[in-house]
């Protein structure tokens, strides 16, 4: 590790960024990813904020953030505001909604509100905290998916490696000798030659599929509300998805209109931020509704995405002037549903995949073993 001169803004060059903290140069090794991820950017906010908290103006810890996250493509965001704070062209938040692909919208609004009431440290964390627990429920979520996914992929690789590489041999041996294959183990034969093809149709469906998303359908709205619908109505895991998409609605809204942001506004945001093309255009489409004076603020709760129950609770909220508490219960609640669902979700498809992978197991290691024993028993006889 090298020590490094002391810092001087005057002399600091975005574009060179040489370490500004006056502290040490991570080797190479220890430096981020350039990969930027969503958790990297909250933590990256609540730092901001506590600097923020202790610094006079904004210019010094968004240079320090600069080279803390330097050769990655937050760091760059970081010294791209701060040329635009320090030289005048930009105001803080609006240097940050230049950056819009690194940091969520939310963030930027609550820094704008905050830059008007002098808290920009505080809603930052805000900010910062409604991106972590956003992604925290995602994590929960995939882990409860991708252990049955991998168990599954394992065994049927292991099962096609059977299938091929194995019971072949046995199946000359056995005509060699002329006698068949026991009939599990022949059965087994005939099953993989079925699954072979089958399996490479759904390879074949999922490539084609990923690459159409991937270069046209992301761009197409209709086909992304479409999923985004489908996806709240899966069998088991839309109710898990749907808890996540409300965690994440409500939470943006109570926070936005807890610091003063106006509901229309504060819905914009929300639909801006929702990773769900469904609720994006639910949202959107309400706005548009209270533009034209046909539905209020608590009418954003009709229809199917949202059910009626948080409806009623919206309702009386708005009705009796504390809607940001009847939102902020709504999120408490639908957090811990959501964290509930998760765990039910993976309770009740660990057993499924185990059940499965164990009858698999059973089923290979028996047709495999069934031809040496049959082997076996005729060498014995002779």
């Amino acid at each position: 590790l090298i020590k490094n001169p002391k810092f001087d803004e005057s002399k600091f060059d975005p574009a060179e960024l040489q370490n500004v903290t006056g502290e040490y140069v991570l080797p190479s090794w220890l430096e981020y990813d350039r990969n930027v991820k969503p958790v990297e950017v909250a933590e990256s906010l609540r730092i901001l904020a506590l600097m923020l908290e202790t610094a006079r103006g904004e210019t010094r810890p968004l240079a320090t953030l600069a080279e803390q996250y330097k050769k990655t493509e937050l760091g760059n965001a970081y010294a791209r505001m701060y040329q635009l704070v320090a030289s005048g062209q930009k105001s803080f938040s609006n240097a940050m909604r230049e950056e819009e692909k690194i940091f969520p919208r939310i963030v930027a609004d609550l820094l704008h509100v905050g830059a008007q009431s002098g808290a920009e440290a505080v809603n930052l964390k805000k900010g910062a905290e409604i991106m972590l627990e956003g992604q925290d429920l995602k994590q929960k979520i995939k882990s409860a998916t991708m252990q049955p996914i991998i168990l599954f992929t394992i065994i049927i690789l292991f099962l096609y490696a059977v299938i091929l590489f194995v019971l072949p041999v046995f199946s000359d041996m056995f005509e060699s000798l002329g006698k068949p294959l026991p009939p599990l183990s022949q059965f087994v034969m005939d099953l993989g030659t079925g699954l072979i093809w089958v399996g490479g149709f759904a390879v074949g469906g999922i490539i084609a599929w990923t690459v159409y998303y991937k270069f046209w359908g992301k761009y197409n709205e209709k086909l992304r509300i479409r999923l985004g619908r489908i996806s709240v109505k899966v069998p088991i895991l839309g109710k898990v998805l749907q808890s996540q998409r409300l965690v994440q609605v409500f939470s943006i809204l109570s926070g936005l209109l807890e610091v003063g942001m106006s509901d229309r506004e504060a819905l914009k945001t929300a639909a801006e931020a929702s990773s769900n093309a469904a609720y994006k255009y639910h949202l959107l489409a309400h706005i548009r509704r209270m533009d034209n004076g046909t539905s209020d603020f608590a009418g954003v709760a009709d229809g199917y995405l949202i059910p009626p129950s948080a409806g009623f609770i919206m309702r009386n909220g708005f009705d009796s002037g504390s809607e940001i508490k009847a939102l902020a219960n709504l999120t408490d609640f639908y957090r811990r549903e959501a964290h509930k669902r998760t765990e039910n979700l993976t309770a009740a498809l660990q057993p499924i995949a185990n059940g499965a992978v164990g009858l698999i197991m059973v089923l290979v290691i028996v047709s495999t073993y069934l031809p040496i024993y049959d082997m076996f028993l005729g060498l014995t006889t002779v």
